[in-house]
């Protein structure tokens, strides 16, 4: 076993029992709206979670054996470039985007659903109706409704523009953690995290009620995004880098300040610092005093930003208190808070993370996934003991996004694994052509120099012409004049030079 294998498969084992246990429980539940018995939805749980290590270990023998006798698929280097593979990212998550739209258009003007009718945040949003926004202890929910307001302003009191609002957030909540997770776990668990967050029952129903759920993620996203940045900023001069660890510090405390999910973000930038070797040298700054900078930025902006609430309506220490008061800690109770979780997202969602738990024993790139593991693992215990308000924010969403990420770095360490496999195959079924290319090449660039120098012989009375040279300036010994050694003495033809 090598040194570092130990903490990636203790990663590994906790993976594996979390998203096992979230199987079982969604193939349970499946049983028991069917009324069939639990013990059938164990053995149809233990029999999913056998086909998909089967499917997973057949993939992985089948390429390896192709990869040993030089086969493999045809793998061509060049034939998709990085700007194409760009341009179709773009085009899938573009068309992502709309289609959530349109999942989500508008109902007719007399049938809206009544969580938004009835919403208290909708009523409080309202302009003209002599109702005051007051100061609300959970900070996220306060933004929400002064904003609100603001576009009530613009388009008038109507469901309408509860609708509008939302849309707008959710366009901008896709893109800001569409990025956020890309540069951090790949372009996959990106795409797969937005395909659940516009086309999920559960997350439909969420995003369509007026919440500050939206508004707190593309924050959320932002976050993720600055800190996936730090070990790159390292590089650059330390008055730059200095700055950056700041600003991502406020955004962290801010995060914290709209609720305290966000806290979850100290996970995230911990595992940057301290597990990231991207792009790491000797030169780098040290990890612990970026981290120290962002740590205290993020603790120094969540009282400012209180303090800033503080002075328009009350003092700081009432604001804090009020916030923190919805935080403290009771029984331990870990409801389920998803709503169906039989449905079809729910299923698809538990196949795919259970996918993760085989495709370690191919890439051991745990790290990764291990620090989403640790972030949603800190989100459950702060649910699990109630440490918040699920009507101001649902945090069962966002663990269920963190589940997708999850999930979609599972398919990211196969398609790598994959790629690299088909790359090597390629490479040593191309080696010989790639090395004849190469040997005529220079047989050819051979025979045009020999040409060159025979031209160069037969004309060389002209090419002397154009040189020109110049004495040596320099302090030299005189010439010495050849001296030839002629003698007047006469030898005859018939002579064979024998000394008698």
């Amino acid at each position: 076993m090598k040194k570092n294998s130990l903490p990636a498969i203790v990663i590994w084992a906790f993976y594996a029992l979390a998203s096992g246990c979230f199987l079982f429980l969604t193939m349970l539940n499946i049983c028991g709206e069917a009324g069939i018995g639990p013990g059938t939805g164990l053995v149809v749980g233990a029999g999913a979670l056998a086909l998909l290590g089967t499917l997973v270990f057949l993939l992985n023998f089948f390429v390896q054996k192709s990869r040993g006798i030089g086969g493999g698929p045809k793998y061509r280097r060049g034939k998709l470039t990085y700007r194409v593979s760009l341009v179709i990212e773009g085009i899938v998550g573009v068309a992502l985007t709309i289609f959530m739209i349109l999942v989500r258009k508008g109902y007719p003007a007399d049938a809206y659903p009544w969580y938004i009718t009835s919403s208290k945040e909708y009523a409080l949003a309202q302009i003209g109706t002599g109702t005051e926004i007051p100061d609300m202890a959970h900070k996220g929910r306060e933004l929400y409704v002064w904003l609100l307001r603001d576009f009530c302003f613009l388009l008038g009191n109507r469901p309408q523009t509860v609708v509008a609002f939302q849309l707008i957030l959710l366009v901008v909540a896709a893109a800001c953690v569409y990025f956020g997770i890309r540069r951090g776990a790949g372009e996959i668990a990106a795409m797969i995290v937005l395909a659940f967050l516009g086309f999920s029952p559960y997350m439909i129903a969420e995003t369509s009620r007026p919440s500050p759920f939206l508004l707190i993620l593309i924050f959320y996203g932002i976050g993720l995004r600055l800190i996936a940045e730090l070990t790159e900023q390292r590089k650059e001069n330390w008055i730059r880098a200095g700055i950056y660890y700041v600003v991502t510090g406020l955004v962290i405390g801010f995060c914290c300040y709209l609720d305290m999910a966000g806290i979850t973000l100290l996970i995230f930038l911990t595992g940057e610092l301290c597990f990231s070797r991207e792009g790491r040298s000797d030169a780098d700054s040290n990890p612990l005093f970026a981290f120290l900078i962002c740590l205290i930025s993020a603790v120094v902006g969540y009282f400012l930003y209180h303090g800033i609430r503080g002075s328009i309506s009350g003092t700081m220490g009432s604001s804090v208190y009020a916030q923190l008061g919805l935080y403290l800690p009771q029984r331990f109770s870990l409801a389920a808070g998803t709503g169906r979780i039989a449905s079809w997202d729910m299923i698809v969602l538990a196949v795919l993370m259970a996918l993760g738990i085989f495709s370690f024993w191919i890439d051991h790139r745990i790290r990764t996934k291990g620090i989403w593991l640790f972030a949603a693992a800190l989100l459950t215990l702060m649910q699990g003991f109630r440490m918040g308000k699920t009507e101001y924010f649902n945090a069962y969403a966002l663990l269920y996004l963190m589940g997708a990420a999850m999930a979609g770095i599972g398919i990211e360490y196969l398609r790598l694994w994959l790629h690299k496999t088909h790359s090597h195959s390629a490479e040593s079924k191309e080696g010989d052509a790639d090395g004849m290319d190469f040997a005529m090449q220079q047989i050819e660039k051979t025979e045009e120099l020999e040409v060159e120098i025979m031209d160069q012989n037969e004309n060389g009375s002209d090419k002397k012409k154009d040189f020109q040279y110049i004495e040596n300036p320099l302090p030299v010994p005189k010439k010495r004049e050849r001296k030839a050694m002629d003698y007047d003495y006469e030898v005859s033809d018939d002579d064979d030079f024998d000394i008698p």
